[in-house]
C-alpha cells in the first residue's frame, strides 16, 4: 500500500501553509488579537456578560478570518467546484487536518470538531497557525 501524499494534496498543503503566513498570522499579530490564542484564551474568547456566549470580539475576528479564506479559496475546500469549493476528498481533508495539527495546539480542523471542541473549517485557520487554523475550521 502506498502512503505517500499525493502530489496535488501536498501543492495545496504549500499553499495553504503560504495563505496562513501571509494572511492569517498578521491578522493574529493586529491590536491585541493574541490574547484569543495565548494563556488568555477562555477569557478573551467568553462574553461572560453575556452569560458565557462567544465574544463580539472573538466571532469578528474569525468572521475576518473566514472571509480571508474564502476570498483566498481555501474555505470551501471540500465542496464541489460548482459551489466555489476544490472538490477536496476525504483523503485531502484528512491530510490538511492532520497538516493543521501538527502546526501548533491543534484546535483547528478543516471539516470537523477538533480535540478542544472548537468550530470545524466548513462550519473557521494558528500563533501563527492556531489562528489559521481556527479560521480555516469555519471555512
Amino acid at each position: 500500500m502506498d502512503f505517500a501524499i499525493p502530489a496535488d494534496i501536498a501543492a495545496y498543503l504549500a499553499e495553504l501553509d503560504s495563505f496562513i503566513e501571509r494572511e492569517i498570522q498578521p491578522l493574529e499579530q493586529t491590536d491585541d488579537n493574541i490574547r484569543f490564542f495565548d494563556h488568555r484564551r477562555e477569557d478573551a474568547r467568553t462574553d461572560w456578560d453575556r452569560g458565557g456566549l462567544p465574544s463580539r470580539d472573538w466571532e469578528a475576528l474569525l468572521r475576518e478570518a473566514v472571509r480571508r479564506a474564502d476570498a483566498a479559496g481555501h474555505y470551501r475546500y471540500a465542496f464541489p467546484a460548482e459551489y466555489g469549493g476544490k472538490d477536496g476528498t476525504n483523503l485531502g481533508m484528512a491530510v490538511i487536518r492532520e497538516h493543521l495539527a501538527r502546526k501548533g495546539l491543534g484546535r483547528i480542523a478543516i471539516g470537523a470538531q477538533d480535540v478542544e471542541g472548537s468550530p470545524s473549517i466548513e462550519s473557521a485557520v494558528s500563533a501563527g497557525w492556531r489562528t489559521a487554523r481556527e479560521a480555516l475550521a469555519w471555512l
